[in-house]
C-alpha cells in the first residue's frame, strides 16, 4: 500500500503530464490507479465528477465502466465543505479572466445579450473555462443557468473547470446549531415540513398554496444556513387547486440529526427548557395552528346568547402528539387547554381519510401562548393573528373586532388566490399544456435565490 506522500507525489505527476487513466495502469499498474481513485473520493471528498475531470477525461460513461471493472464503490462525499483542494487554479484562472481582453467581451456579451458570442467556438478550452468560472463565481450564476445559455450540459461545463484545477462555486452551508432554530425546526418537521437526504445533504421542503408565507418563512429560516432555496410550481390535475407550489432549502449534511427527532411526540431534550418548548410550539403553530374568534353559548339571565372570544389551535391526526403537547404546555407554560375532534375517520372532502384532532386554547390561555409565541413566530399570518389576539385581549369580541378578524381572514384568502394564480402562471410559461402525469414529475426549479 503506498503512502499518502507518494500518491501526492503521483497526483502531481497527473497533472503536470495531464495522464488519462491507461497511461497511468501503464506507468504505475492497475492498483495503484485505484488507489489515488479511492484517495481522491475519501481524503478529498471529490465527486464522481471532480475525479473524471482530474484524471482529464471528458465523459463519464467510460469511468463508470472503469470503477465497474476496478470493484470500486465510491462514498458520497461533503468533503468539500471542510477540505481544501489539491493544487486549486481557481484564483489564477478568475485573475486571467479579470485581465484577459478577449475574455471580457465574451462575458460582457453573454451578459448583454444571453446568448453565447459569434467567435466563442474559436476560444481556447481555458478561455472557455476562465468565462464560465467568472459568471459562475463573479455573476453568481449558476452552471444550470451558464448551461442554458451556451447550450450545454452542466456535467460538461463542471468537468471543463475542473480539468483547468478549478472548482465551480460551492453554496454557503452551515449546520444548524443554534439551539432555538433547531427546536423550531423539529415542531415546523412535526407539521408540513418535510425532511429527507438527497445527494448527501439534508432538503427540507414544503408544498403548499400559501406561498408568500412560507416564502418569507423559508427566509427567515434558512438564510442563515443556507444559500440556495428553491421555489418551484407544481401541477396535479388531481387536487384542489390543481396549481400549488413547493419550496426547498438545501441544507448541510451535518443536519441529517433531525430525521432521528420523533413526530408522535415532543423530544426530551424540548422538554427541559421553557424556551425550547417554546420554539418548537412556534414551529409547530406556524406549520399546524392559529389564533381564532371562537364562538361561545353562554347562559345569562335564563337565555343563551352567542359570544365570541379568541381561541388557539393546533391540529394533528396523532391524538398521543397533542396530549404530550398539551401536558408539557400545562408544566412549563401554565397554559390550560384541551383535546377536540377536529373531523371523524372517513369524512368526505379531506385528504387525510383518519380522524383528526386539536388542541384548543381559549380566552386568557389563548392570549397568553400569543404572547409567549410571538417572539419565535416566523410565518406572517400566524404573526398578525398572535397580534390581533393581544389587542382584543381575553374578554368577548366586539361586532367591531369580529370585522377586524374577518378582514385578516379575507386579506389571507385573497393573498393565497394570487399564489395559487402565480403558480399557474409560471408552471403554463414552462409547459405550453399541462401533462396528466404524477405531481412528482412536474419539480423545475423557476427560483434559485442565492443569499450573499
Amino acid at each position: 500500500m503506498r503512502t499518502n506522500e507518494r500518491l501526492e507525489e503521483i497526483l502531481r505527476e497527473i497533472k503536470r503530464r495531464r495522464l488519462k487513466p491507461k497511461q497511468i495502469i501503464q506507468q504505475y499498474g492497475q492498483e495503484t490507479l485505484k488507489q489515488i481513485i479511492t484517495y481522491l473520493n475519501k481524503h478529498y471528498g471529490f465527486t464522481v465528477t471532480d475525479i473524471v475531470a482530474y484524471l482529464n477525461l471528458t465523459g463519464i460513461a467510460y469511468f463508470r465502466e472503469l470503477l465497474q471493472k476496478l470493484g470500486i464503490q465510491l462514498e458520497k462525499t461533503w468533503g468539500y465543505y471542510t477540505k481544501p483542494l489539491p493544487h486549486n487554479k481557481t484564483e489564477e484562472l478568475l485573475r486571467k479572466a479579470k485581465i484577459d481582453q478577449k475574455i471580457r467581451q465574451t462575458i460582457q456579451y453573454i451578459k448583454q445579450h444571453n446568448k453565447p458570442p459569434p467567435w466563442y467556438n474559436q476560444l481556447s478550452e481555458e478561455e472557455k473555462a476562465a468565462t464560465i468560472l467568472w459568471l459562475n463565481h463573479q455573476e453568481k450564476q449558476s452552471l444550470r443557468k451558464i448551461g442554458k445559455i451556451l447550450g450545454q450540459h452542466p456535467t460538461k461545463l463542471s468537468l471543463l473547470i475542473k480539468k483547468h484545477g478549478t472548482q465551480p462555486r460551492k453554496p454557503h452551508r452551515k449546520p444548524i446549531t443554534n439551539p432555538h432554530d433547531q427546536a423550531y425546526l423539529v415542531g415546523l418537521r412535526t407539521g408540513d415540513l418535510t425532511a429527507r437526504m438527497c445527494k448527501g445533504s439534508l432538503v427540507a421542503q414544503v408544498g403548499t398554496t400559501h406561498y408568500t408565507a412560507w416564502h418569507q418563512l423559508f427566509q427567515k429560516l434558512f438564510t442563515k444556513y443556507t444559500s440556495t432555496i428553491h421555489e418551484v410550481p407544481r401541477y396535479n390535475p388531481g387536487k384542489k387547486p390543481p396549481y400549488e407550489w413547493t419550496i426547498i432549502a438545501t441544507l448541510h449534511p451535518q443536519d441529517k440529526w433531525i430525521l432521528n427527532q420523533p413526530k408522535d411526540k415532543v423530544p426530551e431534550w424540548v422538554k427541559q427548557s421553557k424556551e425550547l418548548f417554546l420554539a418548537y410550539l412556534a414551529g409547530y403553530t406556524d406549520s399546524e395552528g392559529t389564533w381564532y374568534p371562537r364562538l361561545q353559548y353562554v347562559k345569562k339571565a335564563g337565555r343563551k346568547r352567542k359570544y365570541y372570544y379568541v381561541a388557539y389551535a393546533v391540529a394533528s391526526n396523532d391524538k398521543r402528539l397533542l396530549e404530550d403537547v398539551r401536558e408539557t404546555m400545562e408544566k412549563l407554560l401554565s397554559v390550560h387547554g384541551y383535546i377536540a375532534v377536529a373531523h371523524k375517520e372517513g369524512e368526505t372532502r379531506r385528504y387525510s381519510k383518519k380522524p383528526g384532532y386539536k388542541l384548543v386554547a381559549i380566552g386568557r390561555n389563548a392570549i397568553k401562548l400569543a404572547k409567549l409565541l410571538l417572539p419565535h413566530l416566523k410565518h406572517p399570518d400566524r404573526i398578525r393573528r398572535a397580534k390581533l389576539a393581544i389587542k382584543h385581549g381575553s374578554k368577548h369580541l366586539t361586532e367591531k373586532q369580529l370585522q377586524e378578524w374577518r378582514k385578516q381572514r379575507q386579506k389571507e384568502k385573497q393573498q393565497t388566490q394570487k399564489d395559487i394564480e402565480q403558480a399557474r402562471k409560471t408552471y403554463q410559461q414552462k409547459h405550453k399544456t399541462p401533462k396528466q402525469q404524477n405531481q412528482h414529475q412536474h419539480l423545475f426549479p423557476i427560483k434559485t435565490l442565492l443569499i450573499q
